[in-house]
């Protein structure tokens, strides 16, 4: 869930962040934004993402929205088999993205260097959505959604908080993925019975 990209046209001398005029417009490299927090360029501002070499604020998480992520990462716990379950952290989906999903799920003896998982490690991504739910699903390749369809995620969710439903996309070909299932109601993840309202807080 993000807020919006941090305008390329602004000297932000609050936040010590200085960037590249609209015309001259600079997209960002793994490298180059991890140098930024490195050089404490960045400094003393919300969390942030890397989407198309572009930097986005992430908004703030309500109680809700941190308590559907607690409830969702305990069912994939059990349901998956693995303690290998994490909030909130970045992950390395390209040469210009460097996303931060709500939930991410590893592989099975994954092994992470330079303190990053890369796409190829991750099992599942999730993404809880509420007023951001729109462009969360949109499957056109231009949305978050086709970084983690290019990058070869094999299946991601996104959460709808306020219908209760997962939006289930698999097979990614390209920056589309191929396949979308809604659950709702009583339904069936990863092999295992489970009502959604049971992974949503109200």
């Amino acid at each position: 869930m993000l807020v919006a990209a941090l305008p390329l046209n602004t000297i932000f001398i609050s936040w010590g962040l200085v960037v590249l005029a609209q015309e001259n417009k600079h997209k960002f490299s793994i490298t180059e934004y991890l140098s930024l927090f490195e050089q404490e360029i960045i400094s003393g501002i919300p969390s942030t993402e890397l989407l198309n070499g572009e930097i986005f604020e992430l908004s703030p998480l309500g109680f809700r929205h941190a308590k559907t992520q607690q409830l969702i990462q305990n069912f994939l716990i059990t349901a998956m088999g693995t303690s290998d379950v994490y909030q909130n952290g970045s992950i390395i989906a390209g040469d210009n993205d460097m996303p931060e999903p709500d939930i991410y799920v590893l592989k099975e003896k994954a092994i992470i260097k330079n303190n990053y998982p890369i796409a190829e490690q991750l099992r599942l991504v999730v993404e809880v959505a509420d007023s951001t739910i729109r462009t969360d699903t949109f499957n056109d390749g231009s949305s978050k959604l086709g970084i983690y369809a290019r990058a070869g995620i094999a299946t991601v969710w996104v959460v709808d908080v306020e219908k209760q439903l997962i939006h289930e996309f698999t097979e990614p070909k390209a920056s589309i993925y191929q396949s979308c299932k809604i659950h709702f109601g009583d339904t069936t993840l990863f092999g295992r019975a489970v009502s959604i309202n049971q992974l949503i807080a109200e």
